[in-house]
């Protein structure tokens, strides 16, 4: 009977270290949200260099990093006007007339994605201004 025991004592002993221990766990918990706490102001500081890197650009094409995200809005603005007033507008009109205008439809999902992608930039940008964020934080990477 010892010798049984005896050949179960190992698998003993690991079914004993898979209990957790709740200090462990807290401890590990605690160690990886700090690593993750960490690891996300690495990458808010990345970005701030990004951004002062963005400040700075002068050249030929500067006017482009300036003005993509008000010439992305005029595109959205185009589009959604074609979708919702053109087309329906052109479709009443032809079924007035007896002679009916197909025009091609826009994809609305990819419409409405863009749509909330720079509703959200400009909510971003809103608060920033709000809270006064300026070039100064971003340039110390605080």
């Amino acid at each position: 009977m010892i010798q049984g025991l005896t050949a179960l004592l190992p698998i003993l002993n690991k079914a004993v270290e898979l209990v957790p221990d709740k200090n462990k766990l807290a401890q590990h918990k605690a160690e990886l949200e700090k690593e993750l706490v960490k690891a996300l102001v690495d990458v808010d500081k990345e970005q701030a260099k990004i951004n002062q890197a963005d400040a700075q650009a002068t050249g030929a094409l500067s006017w482009v990093q300036r003005l993509w995200r008000p010439t992305l809005a005029w595109i959205c603005v185009l589009a959604f006007g074609f979708q919702f007033l053109v087309i329906p507008i052109t479709t009443w009109y032809g079924a007035i007339t007896h002679n009916p205008i197909n025009l091609p439809t826009l994809p609305s999902d990819v419409l409405m994605t863009t749509l909330f992608a720079l509703l959200g930039l400009t909510g971003a940008r809103s608060f920033e201004k709000l809270k006064q964020i300026d070039k100064k934080w971003i340039l110390n990477g605080i």
